[in-house]
């Protein structure tokens, strides 16, 4: 549960709202614009065990080879820095 109450299940299906979201943000500014490179950065704030970041590089690694990039960099810090460039 999260401070207002929601069990792991909802914030799962949360996580995959907004995902899928930025996704589709991302593919329609690619279509428009053929960007060579997309920078971004991800929060990684209370991720003790690090699952977060596996699944920001899962995708982000899936939505670039699908779109014709590849993750050139990603960063860490105190939050997750990742850069595509055009293949």
């Amino acid at each position: 549960n999260d401070s207002y109450g929601r069990h792991d299940t909802e914030l799962k299906n949360e996580t995959g709202r907004i995902f899928a979201t930025v996704f589709v943000a991302m593919s329609q500014l690619i279509k428009e614009y053929y960007p060579k490179t997309i920078k971004f950065v991800a929060a990684k704030y209370g991720d003790s065990n690090n699952s977060r970041i596996r699944l920001y590089d899962s995708l982000i690694k899936t939505f670039a080879a699908k779109n014709g990039y590849k993750l050139k960099n990603r960063t860490e810090t105190i939050s997750m820095s990742y850069e595509l460039e055009k293949i």
